[in-house]
């Protein structure tokens, strides 16, 4: 459909919605638990996040969590659930946007303590405490596949008053509207991201503040999908290179009708759930008793010797090979493989290769003879015997007090490229965790997951290793100009 097409059968549904006000408190407890959940889980799996739509409803609706994630995904999550139940009392109270709601709703978001880890456009990596509630002190980017690193507004008195200008403006459109009001919330979400204030929380800010200007007026929030974050992430930097806003609006748009339909449907008292939602409770329950998910395996000996011989051992391989391209920029690579078990708060070093010469190696509680390596081996490829090791001499076949993950870091220092004073430190990490039902490989903030039984083809393989590969050149790029 057509942008103006998607915004007429939006006021369509308005009006019918607002004929059947009020909705019947049941319907609408049913309707906002399933919009907060999907919120939630989308918003913070765009950012990142590796909390299932599963694993958020067990933290959202009964307050424990289940799997093996990230103790601050699952902070993450029950934080912003937490700021979706402010905006209800906002939206009740008709709060104008302004610079101390939008301060506190990020203090809300980010909690009280969190540490944000930053690269800025020379590769170099810093990790410090963020400041809830505060505008950035320091420059602020984003490095993006293809594009290199982006910057925003710089800090001070600039993100001052870009912020004083951007509140100013939703202020006097609100009283004196020139736009329609979806485009208009759109259009502040694009405003506010371009903008950057914050040193992190940007993008669930934006979706935040955008949602709060639409439900104040009667709308169903946007909802911007995790499946179409590509999607979203490229209509916005379309329009930040001075594009067409269009792509970003009719996507902005387009999730606002699906959750317009939605409340229609909750207003004439019809059944919201989920079609899809029983389907998946009963093979979550079919595989808690059988042992599978949606006809696949769970995690068992054999399953993780497939998925290492056939996924993880290829994809380390291939990254491996391709990224050694960097080499010749550089005087120094260095390259751990490490592995982290269950219950375990790090990771250990099980080899490391410098200038890919084997300079040591630590795989606890696996004999001295596992490690007779010729010193001029494949360095990837004799990852695979340590961890069949593992696997076929864990003493639980489940390994569920076993292998949580594996990673792969590759760094390089001290750059042969002398026309920029700063020396250019460049890393690529890759990491594979290990759940019962699936496993999933993350690098560079994106999360792929694979049930056991489903392995990475060669193309995959290749296709992952080159984006890496690129995001890398993209920083040497920009080193040298």
């Amino acid at each position: 459909m057509k942008l103006l097409d998607i915004l007429a059968r939006i006021e369509e549904c308005k009006i019918q919605v607002d004929a059947l006000r009020p909705i019947s408190q049941d319907s609408m407890v049913k309707l906002n638990e399933r919009l907060r959940l999907e919120w939630d889980y989308n918003s913070n799996a765009i950012e990142g996040n590796t909390l299932t739509f599963s694993e958020t409803r067990t933290l959202i609706l009964n307050g424990y969590h289940s799997g093996n994630k990230f103790g601050r995904h699952y902070e993450e999550m029950k934080l912003h659930h937490n700021v979706l139940l402010v905006l209800e009392d906002l939206i009740h109270q008709n709060s104008p946007i302004s610079e101390v709601l939008i301060r506190n709703l990020h203090h809300e978001l980010m909690g009280d303590k969190y540490v944000i880890t930053s690269i800025d456009s020379y590769g170099n990596t810093t990790t410090r405490e963020g400041r809830p509630g505060e505008y950035k002190d320091i420059p602020n980017g984003v490095r993006r596949l293809g594009e290199g690193f982006r910057n925003f507004t710089p800090p001070g008195i600039q993100t001052e008053s870009a912020m004083q200008e951007l509140v100013f403006w939703i202020k006097n459109e609100e009283q004196n509207p020139t736009h329609n009001l979806i485009e208009l919330a759109a259009l502040f979400h694009f405003k506010f991201v371009s903008i950057h204030p914050f040193d992190d929380g940007n993008g669930r800010m934006g979706r935040i503040l955008m949602n709060l200007i639409l439900m104040r007026c009667g709308y169903a929030p946007a909802i911007v999908r995790v499946a179409d974050r590509e999607r979203y992430i490229q209509a916005l930097a379309f329009a930040q290179d001075g594009d067409s806003l269009e792509p970003f609006v009719t996507h902005i748009a387009e999730e606002t009708l699906t959750s317009m339909e939605l409340l229609l449907k909750a207003a004439k008292g019809e059944n919201i759930e989920d079609p899809d939602h029983l389907d998946k409770r009963i093979a979550v329950l079919s595989a808690k008793i059988s042992g599978k998910k949606s006809g696949k395996f769970r995690r068992t000996n054999k399953e993780m010797i497939e998925a290492m011989e056939k996924s993880i051992v290829p994809l380390f391989n291939k990254i491996a090979v391709i990224l050694a391209k960097v080499d010749s920029f550089f005087l120094d690579k260095f390259m751990y493989f490490g592995y982290k078990k269950f219950k375990s708060s790090t990771s250990i070093h099980a080899i490391e290769l410098q200038n890919n010469e084997l300079v040591s190696s630590n795989f606890q509680d696996i004999p001295d003879a596992e490690f007779n390596y010729p010193r001029d081996f494949l360095p990837i490829a004799k990852f695979k015997p340590p961890l069949f090791f593992m696997v076929q001499n864990s003493p639980d076949t489940t390994l569920i007090d076993e292998l949580d993950s594996v990673n792969l870091q590759i760094s390089w220092s001290r750059s042969l490229d002398k026309t920029n004073e700063n020396d250019l430190n460049l890393s690529a990490n890759i990491s594979v965790t290990f759940l019962p039902d699936t496993y999933s490989i993350g690098f560079d903030g994106k999360l792929i997951e694979k049930e056991y039984g489903d392995n990475l083809t060669t193309e995959e393989c290749e296709k992952l290793a080159k984006e890496q590969a690129s995001l890398l050149l993209n920083i040497i790029e920009q080193h040298s100009l």
